[in-house]
């Protein structure tokens, strides 16, 4: 559902508000289609058709998504304005999930919703903010605009240990942990995988760009034609990454590291461009051209 309010206060302030929840529920797969029957056995049980089961609904499949608006206009006077907006979304959702109808320590059969395994949540979230001043006088050679914004972007993802090793119906990851071979340094080639498996990781991302753009929209005629227009302006943005990753075992932060997939890092980019349009009621003809420097 959404909801939304604007309203002016005098002749010089405008606002407006904006609130909207979206949540979808789990996933409920057809059975017409040849692909169905994929989901009818456990993604880890080497596909046994001897244990097929029903599939309902595909479980942890839903998400839930918060967006939120707001924008204020304050006219300085008649050719002069100051707008400030902001919007901000939240997006929580599951990491991954699993579906395993055998238990691999006793070999007994799952049925329904015990089955599906959660291994993780996840959420991403999203805030920018900007400033933005317009001088649109009179004059068809100015229509300035000059506009400063900030936007922050972050995830957070958890994942849980994953499936353990079993060997001949022991759990040898938990046996591992149990008795500190998988706190030796290093680990034994031999019980490598098996540690590995019990640990969790707690993932988080942040963007972080800061960036301005000033531009003028002129109309004007040329050789006694009208129709011309002519855009052209700078741009400027920074954007700073950091990710890292947490290691953890029942809790305890056993290793932290930086994410090799998102790495931490820096970039800038300088930008000029500029835009010359001719149209009519039957034509439009433009050419532009934009020089981009990257650090």
């Amino acid at each position: 559902g959404s909801a939304a309010v604007a309203g002016r206060l005098g002749d010089r302030w405008e606002l407006l508000a904006a609130r909207s929840n979206r949540n979808f529920g789990e996933y409920a797969p057809g059975r017409r289609r040849p692909n169905y029957d994929f989901l009818t056995v456990g993604v880890q049980d080497e596909f046994q058709q001897q244990i097929e089961q029903d599939v309902e609904r595909v479980r942890f499949t839903d998400n839930e998504q918060d967006s939120n608006l707001f924008k204020a206009r304050f006219h300085i006077d008649d050719d002069q304005s100051l707008t400030f907006s902001y919007i901000g979304t939240e997006l929580s959702y599951n990491n991954v999930s699993d579906r395993q109808v055998l238990d691999p320590i006793d070999g007994s059969v799952r049925d329904g919703d015990d089955a599906w395994r959660r291994y993780g949540d996840a959420s991403t979230t999203s805030d920018s903010v900007s400033l933005r001043y317009n001088l649109n006088p009179s004059s068809p050679l100015i229509n300035l605009e000059a506009n400063a914004y900030f936007v922050s972007t972050e995830g957070q993802r958890y994942t849980e240990a994953g499936s353990p090793v079993v060997l001949n119906g022991t759990d040898m990851t938990d046996l591992y942990w149990m008795i500190g071979v998988c706190e030796q340094n290093p680990v034994p080639d031999n019980a490598y995988n098996a540690c590995q498996a019990g640990l969790s990781n707690n993932n988080h991302t942040q963007i972080d760009t800061y960036g301005f753009t000033l531009e003028n929209t002129a109309h004007f005629s040329l050789g006694g034609m009208d129709g011309f227009s002519s855009n052209h302006g700078i741009e400027y943005f920074i954007d700073k990454g950091e990710s890292t990753t947490i290691r953890e075992r029942d809790g305890r932060q056993l290793a932290s590291m930086d994410n090799t997939l998102n790495p931490n890092g820096e970039r800038s980019i300088a930008s000029a461009f500029g835009n010359l349009q001719w149209e009519n009621e039957t034509f439009t003809l433009a050419a532009g051209l934009r020089y981009d420097y990257y650090k």
